[in-house]
């Protein structure tokens, strides 16, 4: 996961939740139970990008390296298996575009 995007949503979170907390409607009669927000990434300059793979003639150990190289890819942010016309969907993350 992008370092700077996680800090991000994490002091979002907190930021949120203590202004949520100290609203006392909020507070008191617990109204909102949970939230989403969504981050616009392009004002962070954060270059974002999916891919949709489609694999033939796979074989475990080809899975396992693939995975494992995904893994070590610090500009992969999240990995869906999928049934249907893809195998692989696949998000990534960069300050640069070139990285992606």
């Amino acid at each position: 996961m992008c370092i700077l995007n996680g800090y991000l949503q994490e002091f979002i979170n907190k930021q949120y939740l203590k202004n949520i907390q100290n609203h006392s409607l909020f507070g008191q009669c617990q109204i909102i139970k949970g939230f989403k927000y969504i981050l616009d990434t392009s004002k962070l300059d954060i270059n974002k990008s999916r891919l949709f793979l489609k694999l033939h003639n796979l074989t475990i150990e080809s899975e396992e390296s693939l995975t494992e190289y995904m893994l070590k890819t610090k500009e992969i942010i999240t990995i869906n298996k999928t049934v249907g016309d893809w195998n692989l969907e696949i998000d990534i993350e960069s300050s640069t575009k070139n990285r992606i």
